[in-house]
């Protein structure tokens, strides 16, 4: 399964030192991450999502790694707005709390 649009999606990582480029057909796209993250659960494939996407699931035995010796190359977020327009108090709380959850898991 994967998470976005392509038809062929590659997944890059290394595994023993050595680079791997995995292309593959998935049987099921998504945008969503909580849906993929479910449809795993039920037995329906394979899924590459961040830590704090299955972390529960993978805590409670409902998900495990399949290569827990592979390096991913690490997701990232980004938090964009236009450099002319001040954040207003509920989008500077946003960031904030952001930043604080990513580096709770930057950091575990």
């Amino acid at each position: 399964m994967h998470r976005g649009a392509d038809r062929r999606p590659t997944w890059h990582f290394d595994y023993a030192g050595k680079p791997v480029n995995l292309t593959f057909k998935p049987a099921l796209n998504s945008n969503t991450g909580a849906f993929l993250k479910q449809a795993a659960i039920d037995g329906h494939g394979i899924i590459r999502l961040p830590d704090f996407v299955v972390q529960e699931a993978a805590a409670a035995g409902l998900l495990r790694p399949v290569l827990p010796n592979a390096d991913f190359t690490p997701f990232s977020i980004q938090l964009i707005h236009a450099p002319n327009r001040r954040l207003n108090k509920r989008m500077r709380a946003f960031v904030a709390a952001t930043q604080a959850q990513c580096t709770v898991f930057r950091n575990s």
